[in-house]
Parts: C-alpha cells; sequence; structure tokens
C-alpha cells in the first residue's frame, strides 16, 4: 500500500519499497476466542505432512485456526498475509524472502537480488528454493489468504513447497482450493472438518453474550451448519433474532448471509458509526486522516480506535492504521453500491486525492484505477513508474500502463506516453515500447513534471528506442539536449544517446566528447545508469587508442557506479562488464576478465533487441572478450545476436562492419584442421610462427616490417593469452593449441 521510488535509463538513487510489517505478523488473539485445541493438536500430530491446506469460505474460522496452531508449536514459524497487491512476483518473492530469513534461512543474497531491476522471477525463485531446502531447522510457516494470489505469484509458491524440508511444515489457508505440487505430501482441511461442535458453538455463543441452553445452541448449530461467523453474528443480533429463526422457514447459511449479516450485525452499530464504516470501506486500510478527508470529518481517529476496542471486523495494524475484515468489507462495500455507484467513486476518488496529497502514488493510482478515473491514473504514472521499475516490480506497472492502454487518452498525457514508452522498453516489450512511442501527442508543448516540454521528452524517448537509425537517434537526442530544463534529470540520459549515436556513426572524438559530458551530468545527479554506461564506453575508447592507464580508471569508475547503484544484474550493466573484463584481460588480469565476461553474458539475455544501440554494442564488446578468452563459439553465438538484431534495426552505423571484422578475426583464428586459435588477434597469429624460429626479435621487427618495440608488445601479449610466461613455452603452448605444427618458420 505504501511503497517509494526514480529517470528512464539513468537514475537509481532510493531504496526498495518498505514491506508492511504487520503483514507478517499473526492477527492478535482475542479474549474471547474459542479454542479449537483439539483440531490443532490432532493436526499438529500429522507431522509427515509437508504441506497442510485449510479451505473454506469466509468465516469459517481458517486463520483463527492457523494462528492457534503457530502459537502453540515449539517450531520456530513465520507468518504471511496475502493481499490483492501481492500479485506482482517480485513483491512475493520479497514477502516470502524475508519471512524465510526471520526463520533462520540465508535469503540475504535473495533479498538483495530482489531490490534490482529486471529481477528474473525463475532465478530468485530457484534461489530461494535452495534456501528454503536448507533451512538449519524445522518451522512452522503459515500462508494466510492463498486464494488472492495470481498465476506467477502462484507458480512461485509451488516452486517453494516442492523445496520443504523434513520437519517444517507449511500451511496454506484459503477460500478456493489449492494444488499442491507433485511429491509433496499434503493434510487437508475443508468446511466440513472445521465446522464447529455443538460444544465450540455454546462457549462462542456465551463469550459473545448470547445465553442459551444446549439444545438450543444445538438448533442454532444446525442452522449455522457450524459456520463459526454465522454463529457469532447472530450472537450479536441476540435473542430475538434467534427466537426468528424458529420460524419453519429459515434454512441455514444463506438465511444468514440474506437476513443477518446485513440487518442485524450492521443493527448493532450507530447510524453515525454504520454510515462511517460504509463510506470508508472503499479502501482496504484506514487511518483518521484518510477517513477524515473521505468524510470530511475532523474525528475518525476515534471512531476507529473505538470500533476496534468494540468489534473485532475492524483489526487495529501499526503507526494508526486499520483493517476492515474481508466480510465486513464486503458487506459494508455491497451497501455503498446500494447507495449508487457515484457515490463510491466520489470516495474513492477522495482517497486518491488524499493519497495523492501525501506523496503515495501508487495507492493513489490503485484508488484511481478503482474509480474508473483512467485521467487521473496517466496523471500518477509518471510520478510513481520509475520507484517501482526500480524496485522490480515491472508486473505492477505493465498493469497500471494496460489500465491507460488508449490513444485518445494517452494523447492527452505525454509524460505517460515517454515514461510508459521507456518503461515497457526497459521490462523488454518492444512492441508496445514502439507503438506508444509513435502516438499522437495533443500539445507538444506542455510542461512535464521536470519543466521540460513534451517534446524534448518525446524527442529522447525517441533516442532511447533508435527506432529510425543512428542518425535519427542522434537528431533526436540533440533535440532533446537542446530543449531540455536546466537540472533535467534526463539530461544524463539525452547525451549519453548522443554519444552512442556519434560513436556508432564512427565519429569517436565526437562521441567521447558527449561522454565526458554525460558521465559529468550523470555524476552530479546520482543517475548510476548513465553514469555507469558513459564510463564503460569510454574506457572502451580508450582501450581501442591502447591508452591503458586511462582505460583501467574509466573501467573503475564504471564498475563503482555499478555498485553503487546496486546494477550487478541490471540490463544497462552488461556493456559495463564487458569493458570491465576487457581492460583486465589488456593489463593481464585473466582470472578478473573471465569473471566478468561471466556476468556479462548472465545479463545479455535481458538486453534484448528493445535497445538496439546498447544491445550491439554490449554484445560486440563482450564478444571481443570472449575471443580474446579463447571462446570461439560463445563469440560467434553473439556474432550470430547482433545479426538477428541488424535484421530489425540495419540501420545502426558501423555496427555491421564491426561484426563483419569480428567475424574475421574469428576466421583468421582456426588452423587447418579447423582446431580453434581465435584467442589471438590476426597480428599475433603472424608472429607465433616467428617465435618457433631462431630469428631474434628485431630480426622479426625487420622481416614483419614494424618496430622492435611492437615485436617485444605482441610477443607479451601472446604469452599472456597462452598462460606462459617464455618464448620456448609459448611455442610449446601454440602447437598443443593447434595453433602452430611443425617445426615451425626458419
Amino acid at each position: 500500500m505504501r511503497r517509494r521510488r526514480s529517470e528512464a535509463v539513468s537514475t537509481r538513487t532510493q531504496a526498495p519499497s518498505p514491506l508492511l510489517e504487520f503483514k507478517l505478523r499473526p492477527p492478535r488473539r482475542y479474549p474471547h476466542t474459542i479454542s479449537r485445541a483439539t483440531l490443532v493438536e490432532r493436526k499438529a500430530s500429522a507431522r509427515r505432512a509437508h504441506v497442510v491446506v485449510i479451505e473454506a469460505g469466509p468465516g469459517y474460522g481458517k486463520t483463527t485456526l492457523a494462528a492457534e496452531w503457530l502459537h502453540r508449536d515449539p517450531r520456530r514459524h513465520g507468518w504471511y498475509t496475502v493481499d490483492g497487491l501481492d500479485d506482482d512476483p517480485i513483491v512475493f518473492l520479497t514477502y516470502v524472502a524475508t519471512l524465510l530469513g526471520r526463520c533462520g534461512a540465508n535469503t540475504a543474497d535473495t533479498l538483495r537480488a530482489l531490490r534490482l531491476p529486471n529481477v528474473r522471477v525463475d532465478v530468485a525463485t530457484r534461489e530461494l528454493a535452495r534456501a528454503f531446502a536448507a533451512l538449519p531447522e524445522p518451522a512452522l510457516l503459515v500462508f494466510d489468504n492463498v486464494h488472492l494470489l495470481s498465476p506467477r505469484p502462484h507458480a512461485v509458491l509451488q516452486a517453494l513447497l516442492a523445496a520443504t524440508p523434513a520437519g517444517t511444515q507449511v500451511v496454506l489457508v484459503s477460500r478456493q482450493r489449492v494444488e499442491q505440487p507433485d511429491g509433496v505430501s499434503a493434510l487437508r482441511l475443508d468446511e466440513k472438518n472445521l465446522r464447529m461442535s455443538d460444544a465450540e458453538a455454546t462457549a462462542l455463543l456465551e463469550g459473545a453474550g448470547l445465553e442459551l441452553d444446549l439444545e438450543e445452541a444445538h438448533l442454532l448449530n444446525d442452522y449455522a451448519e457450524g459456520w463459526a461467523a454465522g454463529l457469532y453474528l447472530l450472537a450479536l443480533a441476540g435473542r430475538p433474532a434467534f427466537d426468528q429463526l424458529r420460524d419453519p422457514g429459515t434454512s441455514g447459511v444463506d438465511r444468514f448471509v440474506a437476513d443477518y449479516l446485513r440487518l442485524e450485525l450492521l443493527e448493532r452499530l450507530t447510524s453515525d458509526e454504520r454510515d462511517f464504516l460504509t463510506s470508508c470501506s472503499v479502501v482496504e486500510f484506514l487511518s483518521g486522516p484518510l477517513c477524515d478527508r473521505l468524510l470530511d470529518g475532523h474525528d475518525s481517529a476515534a471512531k476507529l480506535q473505538s470500533l476496534a476496542d468494540t468489534n473485532r471486523f475492524v483489526a487495529p495494524l501499526d503507526d494508526g492504521w486499520y483493517r476492515l475484515h474481508t466480510i465486513f468489507r464486503d458487506l459494508l462495500r455491497s451497501d455503498l453500491e446500494l447507495l449508487g455507484s457515484e457515490r463510491a467513486r466520489l470516495l474513492t476518488s477522495r482517497a486518491a486525492d488524499w493519497f495523492e496529497e501525501n506523496a503515495d502514488y501508487e495507492a493513489a493510482i490503485e484508488c484511481a484505477i478503482s474509480a474508473g478515473d483512467r485521467e487521473r491514473v496517466a496523471s500518477l504514472v509518471p510520478r510513481a513508474a520509475q520507484p517501482v521499475y526500480w524496485s522490480g516490480r515491472a508486473a505492477t506497472i505493465e498493469r497500471w500502463l494496460v489500465a491507460i492502454d488508449d490513444p485518445r487518452l494517452l494523447s492527452r498525457h505525454p509524460a505517460a506516453v515517454a515514461m510508459g514508452t521507456a518503461m515497457a522498453a526497459l521490462a523488454g516489450r518492444p512492441e508496445m515500447a514502439e507503438r506508444w512511442s509513435r502516438l499522437p501527442i495533443d500539445d507538444v508543448d506542455a510542461v512535464m513534471p521536470d519543466g521540460s516540454p513534451a517534446s524534448a521528452w518525446i524527442a529522447i524517448c525517441h533516442a532511447l528506442l533508435c527506432l529510425d537509425g543512428v542518425e535519427t537517434m542522434r537528431n533526436d537526442a540533440l533535440s532533446g539536449v537542446a530543449s531540455l530544463a536546466p537540472g533535467s534529470r534526463l539530461g544524463a540520459s539525452s547525451r549519453l544517446f548522443a554519444a552512442f549515436a556519434f560513436w556508432l556513426s564512427g565519429e569517436a572524438d565526437e562521441a567521447e566528447a558527449w561522454l565526458v559530458e554525460a558521465l559529468d551530468v550523470a555524476a552530479g545527479l546520482g543517475a548510476d545508469v548513465s553514469a555507469s554506461i558513459a564510463a564503460a564506453a569510454l574506457a572502451l575508447l580508450a582501450l581501442d587508442r591502447t591508452d591503458l592507464r586511462r582505460a583501467a580508471d574509466f573501467a573503475a569508475r564504471a564498475q563503482a557506479f555499478v555498485d553503487h547503484g546496486h546494477l550487478e544484474t541490471d540490463l544497462s550493466s552488461g556493456i559495463v562488464h564487458a569493458a570491465v573484463g576487457r581492460v583486465a584481460l589488456a593489463t593481464g588480469s585473466t582470472t578478473a576478465a573471465r569473471e566478468a565476461a561471466e556476468r556479462a553474458s548472465d545479463v545479455m539475455p535481458k538486453l534484448g533487441s528493445t535497445l538496439p544501440w546498447l544491445a550491439t554494442s554490449a554484445r560486440l564488446e563482450l564478444a571481443r572478450l570472449q575471443l580474446g578468452l579463447a571462446n570461439a563459439a560463445r563469440a560467434r553465438e553473439l556474432c550470430d545476436e547482433i545479426d538477428e538484431i541488424l535484421v530489425k534495426q540495419p540501420s545502426l552505423g558501423i555496427v555491421a562492419e564491426r561484426s563483419r571484422r569480428l567475424r574475421r578475426d574469428l576466421d583468421a583464428g582456426r588452423s587447418e584442421d579447423g582446431t580453434w586459435a581465435g584467442l589471438l588477434t590476426p597480428a599475433e597469429l603472424r608472429l607465433v610462427p616467428l617465435l618457433a624460429s631462431h630469428l631474434s626479435f628485431r630480426e622479426i621487427a625487420l622481416r614483419l616490417d614494424i618496430s622492435r618495440n611492437t615485436v617485444k608488445t605482441q610477443a607479451i601479449a601472446v604469452y599472456r593469452k597462452l598462460n606462459v610466461s617464455s618464448r620456448s613455452d609459448a611455442v610449446e603452448r601454440a602447437r598443443g593449441l593447434g595453433i602452430l605444427s611443425g617445426n615451425g618458420a626458419g
């Protein structure tokens, strides 16, 4: 409910959204709660069942039963109450990782990874399942409201259940049937198991203040079919309601729902309390200030506290917040709808107003969606999208974008168009990103949140996608730079895009100037993404000019920005890892180069064709690194991937020529029998046969028409790449690899 965070391809400064702590606590135990100790003990004795499913309709005491079991069980335990916003698998994984961590599992790495953008859900799930399987001691874990999980987080849960360690049990509380994975032992409790006995019903009724003899209690329990909520509600209605139930026409739970949930329970409230709760039911979580705004009142906090003290359907949470029991809220919402849908929309809009004024843009968006106010959703998405993206919740953003995916609506909201385009691109949705980027805008001079005209934002989005080639990308980026408001957070991104457009056009000097400027602006804004990419590109330019000191300096800065922004697995880090690896290889750190190549390879699948300028540049540099590490197959795969991107976007300047040159280097690195020798450059390959001869470095230099220092530099590079320390060892290693055959040159 309350989350926060923030620039398209260029900033990352805030922490991930805080967890709602009350969701990780079991519900409070009320003084008159009826103990179901017999049922609990019977189920607790079934320790062989890894999974216990408690499934029944609302009001059967499922949550109460699970909470009592948790209270009585000696094992370490944890509780997680699922709600409707947990349909994002990243949110779900974060809560579960926190829960397991509190039970002793080693989930620190998983939690850190979940704070990064573009986290792969399957990888995070496997890591969390491994941590769960290695739980140091048995535990009892309860997942309440499992029926609220959408398919994606539900699939995560299924994977975790399959990893349940011996001695640990997972309790799933649900209103609907829950499937457990194959091979996992499960115990299932349904409504038939949860129906109250006459003795339990009698105790519940007496605790609620309704005195009945055993025969009357049996009659009432029979009517209620053992339904705890129905018994409690009827007890609140009092003796007259019980006497009315003796009417022969009365039957079962349906009568309770139809006649008593609304009439008898609400009749116990004053008209002021009833109106108050009915109006406030438009939101799930309540606070005094929020309710004051909804009702234009001033004493809501006192009312909420009073209701929580006297009515267990209003539950206190943390920091002055309250939550309505689901059944009770459904009842109130139903009554609110009877007053007309316009009333509900008005109240929900007021809630959105309050959340927006308190900078809780996510909650404001959810209220606006509920109210059907797509105009408000479109106006709020630019404020909330980046923080949510940086917390890894791409599914949440996707749901918001779908809610406003209407060209006529979006034509009035250029900020939403620009932000949605960037978010779709970064989430790997190229079709949606392109479609949104080409939407017509009614007013290109409209002022954006940073004070820039809409035309600047749209131009920068076009540069980001590079849909029409690098020349158009350059023009769009330069247009954005020229028209952005001073201090705009897009200043770093626009300069970065301009730099890459120049670089891919073969204008290295111009590219370097823009990269230096982009790096300075990004560092000043705290835009770690843009800063890391700019520094990596500068390292690669310095490397091409054989300025190893400058290359190493920029590579170190690029890595520092990645570390500071926790960008290790972000799609933007692919080119950084490749640059760091290439510099490490050039300076003799082969192990570090291999490690960087592995990190870059892990990121590449996220970097598809949506950002072709970055996708091809990162792959080219990684392929060059793999060539230097003698990984021919991987280098060729990367060239193939580049060619696939070029089919979709052929106008990428010198990318095609660089790819062809790289393939020539790969081909030159094959001996006659096809054995790989591509760890050496063509110049180094020409040198190897001469190293096997009796010629000195001076004589080799004369034969190759190069300087003696160049021969020496190339020879040292050959030694390093072959992992040897002498000329004779290099010759022997080259023969072993098939680079050199026979007795060498004379």
